[in-house]
């Protein structure tokens, strides 16, 4: 569990990197 809340984690932060990238 605590494994799949880091990617998830990590996932977030990679998308977040993208929109402000974008913007």
């Amino acid at each position: 569990m605590l494994d799949f809340l880091v990617v998830v984690s990590c996932y977030v932060v990679f998308i977040l990197l993208i929109l402000v990238g974008v913007a």
